[in-house]
């Protein structure tokens, strides 16, 4: 994807005010539409969302190695093993509420959820919207050289 073989991200990086530059930070600002500048990115199609997908995951993959708590120092244990929420195969670990799909980031949600509407009290309404991903409104809005979501699915 990169012909000229420019580094990508990694340990050691330095921003110009001198911090450590983040995987996050690299790969917000190399996925960042400037009009002025070519992007070889983006002018990958199927190629751009891969890129896209393999460094979120990198990203997420760094903040959870950094997060994960070992059980033995984690107050709650007790709780967390009656609800599930701990591995049953090798060194147990709890996933905090912050990292999402984990079964505490569910009930956290939940209950934050539920203190809204006790503080609030119950919804008059639900609204869903929808639009139609081929109208001329919608299409308007993406880059000539970005592909729509709805070109990308097989007919």
């Amino acid at each position: 994807m990169f012909p000229t073989g420019c580094d990508g991200w990694h340990l050691g990086l330095i921003r110009t005010d001198n911090k450590k530059l983040t995987a996050l930070d690299f790969y917000n600002s190399r996925l960042q539409v400037r009009h002025e500048d070519f992007n070889i990115v983006f002018k990958g199609k199927k190629l751009t969302q891969r890129y896209a997908v393999d460094q979120w995951a990198k990203v997420e993959a760094g903040r959870l190695d950094k997060k994960i708590l070992r059980a033995e120092r984690y107050q709650g244990l007790m709780d967390a093993v009656q609800a599930g929420d701990v591995n049953a195969v090798g060194v147990q670990v709890i996933l905090p509420s912050n990292i999402y799909g984990s079964p505490r980031f569910y009930s956290e949600t939940f209950q934050d959820a539920m203190a809204i509407v006790r503080h609030l009290g119950k919804p008059d309404i639900s609204i869903t919207f929808t639009c139609n991903p081929k109208s001329p409104e919608i299409i308007s809005l993406f880059i000539s050289s970005q592909p729509s979501r709805t070109s990308l699915r097989p007919s």
